[in-house]
Parts: structure tokens; sequence; C-alpha cells
């Protein structure tokens, strides 16, 4: 296995016939099926790993708690929109992800729709695969948990007093 770049660049490396296969996030796959080559395995469905997760530092939180709950608030806020306004959401991929092609965009919008959660914990039991593969050139790893990196206090508040579900009654 080499790396050769980004999806583009694989891509147009298996149209000039220079590789064979390649592992490809989304579009690309779907733009790769497009040109005929044909999927040999989605991860996806077999491996349960951390998909969008939102980061900070401890040291943030304990700054300035407020702040953080306002952006997570202000996150929620826009995944419900796009989740349900699907034309909002297909202009959004169109211009973050530069796609032009109709069913590329509503295969995309169906593939982020889906996999934004309503009430996102976080994932936990997908940090594991995270985890052994940082491990297997790291191993101090293994002398911490996926919980230690986990705070879900913010997702439990949010959900705890109905601002979730309200999103969603609109």
């Amino acid at each position: 296995m080499i790396q050769i770049g980004g999806d583009p660049e694989r891509i147009d490396a298996l149209k000039q016939g220079a590789i064979d296969a390649a592992s490809l996030s989304f579009p690309g796959y779907g733009i790769a099926m497009k040109m005929g080559f044909p999927m040999l395995w989605d991860s996806a469905k077999e491996i349960d790993y951390p998909w969008i997760e939102i980061t900070t530092r401890r040291s943030i939180i304990q700054k300035d708690r407020d702040m953080v709950m306002n952006y997570m608030k202000a996150y929620m806020e826009a995944t419900a929109l796009f989740k349900r306004d699907r034309e909002f959401g297909k202009k959004v991929i169109k211009k973050t992800l530069r796609l032009d092609n109709e069913e590329l965009l509503n295969e995309s919008y169906n593939l982020f729709a889906k996999n934004f959660l309503q009430v996102p914990y976080p994932n936990t039991a997908g940090m594991k695969t995270s985890f052994e593969y940082v491990a297997s050139t790291r191993p101090e790893v293994w002398d911490h948990k996926p919980d230690e990196f986990v705070d879900r206090s913010f997702i439990e508040e949010l959900d705890k007093i109905g601002f979730l579900k309200k999103l969603y009654e609109k």
C-alpha cells in the first residue's frame, strides 16, 4: 500500500491505471463507481469508527463552559436545519464538496442526513478502533481508556432539557 494523496489523486491514479485499487471516502467512492470502478468493501458497514466528532481542550471547557455549550447548541441547530431542509443541505454539500452532479448531491445528502445523529452522544465504542490503530505505533495509548477522552455532559444536558427534541419538532 502506498499513500498517493487524497480522493481526487487516487481517482486519477485509478483512471490512468497507475493503481489497481484505492481507499476512498464519500463522495470519492461515488465518483469512482460512476466511472465503472466497483466497490470492493464498505468499511462503514463493518467497522465502528468515530464519524464526526467535536473536540476541544479540557482547559477550554473549564475556562469557558458557556462558550462551548453555545457552540454545541449552534452545531445542533445547524444539524437539525440540514436534516429538515433537504435543499438547504444539498446547497451546503454542493458548496463544501464542490459537487455539481445531482445524483451525487442526493447520495451525499442521504448519507450525511443519516449519519448526523439527532442526539449525538460520543461514540466511545468507535474510539476503541482509533485506539487500536494509534496503539500499533504508540503502545502507551493502552494506558488509557476511550472514556478518558470524552465529555458527555454537553449532550446529556441538551438531551435532558429537551433542546435537541425541540429542534426536530418544527
